[in-house]
Order: C-alpha cells, then structure tokens, then sequence
C-alpha cells in the first residue's frame, strides 16, 4: 500500500530504514495525526498512533480514499492531518478468480490468489491470500571508508504473508457481513553503511476481524457494527541484549439508527464505544483507553 500511495495519491509516505516502516504524512503531520480507517473502522495501533503500510498488501484492497484536510469533526483528534479510507474486497454474484506471481532483483519473490463467488442463493464469499518476501542483499560503493569500498548489504531480508476472507449474506432481513484479515511479517532491520550489522530483526502479527449488519426497524434502519483488533510486535537486537515484545489490543462497537421523520425530514441517532490497552515491557503497567460518543442529528 506505501508503493500504491506514493505512485497515485498526493502525500508523502515516510519510510524508515530500507524495508522497514512506512507511514502517511497528510500537510505536514505526523503519522499519528492521520486517521487509518479499514471499511469505515479505526485501525491504528493504540500504542504508536500509527499503521505501518508496508503490512499491508493491495490485493485486500478494492480502493483506497485519501482525505486532505483536518477530519477531526468526523474521526477524533486523530484526524488532524487527513484521513485513509480502505475499502477492501465485497464477494460478488458471479465466480471470481485472480492469481499474481513475481520475480525480481536481490531475491525478491512473491504471489497472491483470489478465488470468490456464491455459496448459496443468498451468500457470497471470498478468500485471499498473498505472500512476499526478498533477501535485499546487493553490492554497493561505501563512501564512508577510505578508500571508498564495494561492500554487501546485509540483514535487509523480509517476509510478509496475509490472508484475508468475507462472508457476505441476507438472512430474512438483515443484511450481514463479516471479515477477518491477518498479516504475519519478519525482517531484518539493516544499519547505515559505514556500522556493522548488528542483526536487529522485528517480527509483526496483526489479526483483525469486522462486520456489519443492517436491518430495517419501523419506518427506518438500524446499523451496528464493530471490529477487534489484535497486534504484536517484537524487536531483537543482540548487540545491545534486548528481546522485547508489545502486545496491543482494540474493541469498537457502533450503533445508528436512520429514519424519515416526514416528507421532508430525516433524523439519525446513534451511539458508539471503544476500547483500547496495550502492553510493554518499557511500561509499568497495562495502559488503556476507553471512549464512548452520542449523536443525533435531522436533515
């Protein structure tokens, strides 16, 4: 996704250390002052305030929304910079199929397969999964030595895998939908040219799970919907004897309810919660966040 954004969209993804992470600037902000939404939820880790888009591959996605400007009336403080809308894959009506491989420079290599459709006269599903990985070991002329030497990059090897999946169904009148997507991702973090590599690797899991469901009530609709989120990271660095791993979690429920009041007027009310903790051995204690909104508003 940091590739995709950078080619097509108008801001500037900030890159950390060759491989390593990628984030979203929007007017000069910060990475944590850009809202990440996945299907209309808040995606962000609760520790960091930030996604990293390298974690995440395009083939989940169908489109992606880049909102300039403050969106903070909309998505919370967060959103002071802008906001990412992704949109991810709907299952459709007819059979779908799609299968990608590539082969590239340094040893990189990678593919991904979809397969989708109907299940049933009501449901429809799809499934996808990807996978990319690359040693990213090159010569190059290091300057920093006198007299200047071709040296090899090292520990700048990397592996993501995702999987992701949806299930889509009417049952008499509520009208589901439900997703879950995991990444699971290790690399090696290289140093700058003139340090010896110091074999600092991070190792990333991410496991998300959504979903929506709307039915009709009265002369109007009610929505509700939600998505739990859970993240590791852990870090290595044998030079300096540190092995720590942090753990996040997020909980988010949404409830609104639409209707037409008259002719010419229509109101919507709802309420919405979430939940969020994270855990790490550079903190004393479990740290959380609870958050809790209503709104009602007539067009």
């Amino acid at each position: 996704l940091a590739d995709a954004l950078e080619a097509r969209a108008g801001l500037f993804v900030r890159r950390y250390g060759g491989g390593g992470l990628a984030t979203p600037a929007l007017r000069g902000s910060g990475a944590s002052q850009t809202t990440v939404l996945l299907d209309g939820q808040p995606i962000s880790n609760p520790q960091i305030g930030h996604l990293d888009l390298s974690l995440l591959p395009t083939v989940l996605l169908q489109s992606v929304e880049v909102l300039h400007g403050p969106s903070s009336a909309l998505h919370g403080s967060d959103g002071l910079g802008g906001a990412l809308h992704l949109h991810t894959l709907q299952p459709q009506s007819t059979l779908q199929v799609r299968g990608t491989a590539q082969v590239g420079a340094f040893g990189k290599r990678g593919g991904s397969a979809l397969v989708g459709g109907p299940l049933s006269a009501h449901t429809t599903v799809l499934a996808a999964v990807d996978v990319q990985a690359t040693e990213g070991d090159f010569p190059y002329t290091d300057e920093a030595r006198f007299p200047p030497e071709t040296v090899r990059r090292r520990n700048a090897d990397r592996v993501r895998r995702s999987v992701f999946g949806r299930v889509r169904s009417r049952i008499e009148n509520h009208h589901l939908q439900f997703a879950g997507w995991g990444t699971w991702a290790e690399r090696g973090l290289p140093p700058t040219s003139s340090t010896a590599p110091a074999q600092e690797r991070q190792w990333d899991t991410q496991l998300r799970f959504w979903g929506r469901d709307r039915v009709p009530v009265g002369p109007g609709s009610l929505t509700i919907q939600g998505l739990t989120q859970h993240t590791r990271l852990r870090y290595a660095n044998p030079a300096q004897d540190l092995d720590q791993t942090g753990r996040t979690g997020t909980a988010s429920l949404e409830t609104t309810w639409e209707s037409p009041v008259t002719a010419r007027w229509e109101t919507a009310v709802g309420l919405s919660g979430s939940y969020a903790w994270a855990e790490h051995p550079a903190l004393a204690e479990t740290a959380r966040e609870q958050q809790g909104a209503a709104y009602a508003e007539a067009t």
